[in-house]
């Protein structure tokens, strides 16, 4: 529980030099606030409707998932020479390897896939 609520108290820090903001979180038990941020206001989902509220599970996540596995089949497909089989290839990938491909999944995903998906949550 306090791994959230000093992430928070950095991220009030860090908007007090730049703006207020909103926050919309799912009603998940490790997240507590304990105070009031003077600019970030946290705002919970009700219970059982995060699914259909929360913008990542209106295609976000599908987005990542789907260009996650085609940066690894890139890289796969590079090292083609190396192994003689896909378990081999797979023992050799890296934490570093993972981050590399998230990142550059995330850079993937279209503006228009992410303002889509908060629209059909009902942030218009």
């Amino acid at each position: 529980m306090a791994v959230f609520e000093d992430w928070l108290n950095q991220l009030n820090e860090t908007m007090k030099k730049k703006r207020r903001i909103i926050l919309f979180v799912d009603n998940a038990t490790s997240h507590v606030v304990s105070k009031k941020l003077s600019d970030v206001h946290v705002k919970f989902l009700p219970p059982h409707l995060t699914s259909e509220l929360q913008p990542l599970d209106q295609g976000i996540i599908q987005a990542m998932k789907a260009n996650y596995r085609k940066s690894m089949l890139h890289s796969l497909l590079a090292a083609v020479g190396k192994f003689i089989t896909a378990s081999e290839f797979a023992k050799s990938v890296t934490v570093f390897d993972a981050i590399r491909w998230i990142s550059s999944t995330w850079n993937n995903v279209r503006e228009e896939t992410i303002f889509g998906c908060f629209r059909r949550a009902g942030f218009a």
